[in-house]
């Protein structure tokens, strides 16, 4: 065994890894902490939430493709409520709603997959802003060549 600065004995293995610990100091050979049981289960319950969520996001965009009025925004939000989601920020489930609209048009188009569907929606995150976008901003995106950008550009303004 080895002795520290102060004289005390210092061990290796777990009980180096126990007095690192105890410090706050990251664990020897920085592997990464294993999840407990319930912090998984916390994680795969969120992340089902979140799957749940975006359905209900892509029927209602869906179900509107011409979009919707205030009203039908409230009593979307009082579904969502009553299926057990979070809706006290009604602006991010908004632009979650908005950007799952341009999916939902987007992947009509010929040429775009979901790679390229997700890449649009990143980038431009609403239908209005795709609308207003030039071809030339659509083809700066990663992966659509300058052809599919025009093409993108009439579909959405169609």
């Amino acid at each position: 065994m080895a002795t520290s600065e102060d004289g005390s004995r210092t061990g290796t293995g777990r009980a180096k890894a126990a007095a690192a610990a105890a410090k706050g100091a990251a664990p020897a050979g920085g592997r990464k902490k294993r999840e407990t049981y319930t912090e998984t289960a916390a994680r795969k319950k969120r992340e089902k939430e979140a799957l749940n969520l975006r359905a209900d996001l892509r029927a209602f965009a869906e179900g509107r493709p011409s979009g919707w009025d205030h009203a039908d925004w409230l009593a979307f939000l009082e579904h969502l409520a009553g299926r057990g989601h979070d809706t006290s920020d009604g602006e991010a489930i908004g632009r979650m709603l908005e950007r799952e609209r341009l999916a939902v048009v987007l992947e009509k188009i010929p040429g775009l997959g979901p790679k390229r569907v997700d890449a649009l929606a990143e980038r431009f995150e609403t239908l209005w802003s795709m609308r207003h976008a030039t071809a030339e901003a659509v083809a700066a995106v990663q992966g659509i060549p300058r052809a599919l950008a025009e093409r993108v550009v009439e579909a959405v303004r169609a």
